[in-house]
């Protein structure tokens, strides 16, 4: 009978031990399921941050143009842009992007990103010269002419 005894004392510690790590187990399955869901809402929130920020600066570029048409013939404008938004590099055209031709729009590409944020803004002229392809990562400033009705785009 001691034997019977003995075995069944030493499976009760055994069971403890197994409960145990069934339960530890869960507890981290779980920690980790939260921390997952933690980290995935703030990748989400960093995109749509990186993304209003675009939205923003592109806005920027189309107020230049819109400004300069309504200062009236002889306006010249010196406009300070971002080089990068949030570290990548972005471009900016005025007018269509494949045939360069104006089309009363700027719209501003975003590399880098998992996927391309591209945004278009209308202006109020299709009367545009000068640079229509800019990459702010290289340049200081953008000078804008009013000349006659047609804002000329120099990049400096």
């Amino acid at each position: 009978m001691e034997i019977i005894s003995n075995l069944a004392t030493s499976n009760k510690k055994g069971q403890a031990a197994l409960e145990f790590y069934i339960y530890a187990g869960a507890f981290i399955f779980f920690l980790g399921l939260i921390a997952l869901i933690f980290m995935n809402t703030s990748l989400n929130d960093a995109d749509r941050k990186e993304a209003e920020l675009a939205y923003e600066v592109g806005g920027q570029y189309a107020d230049m143009v819109n400004f300069a048409l309504v200062a009236g013939d002889g306006f010249v404008g010196k406009f300070y842009v971002p080089k990068t938004i949030n570290n990548r590099p972005y471009d900016v055209y005025f007018g269509n992007m494949t045939t360069g031709e104006t089309t009363g729009f700027v719209t501003i590409s975003v590399n880098g990103t998992k996927r391309m944020n591209s945004y278009s803004y209308p202006l109020n002229t299709k009367n545009i010269s000068g640079e229509l392809e800019i990459e702010p990562a290289n340049i200081d400033e953008i000078v804008l002419n009013n000349l006659n009705g047609t804002i000329h785009i120099v990049v400096d």
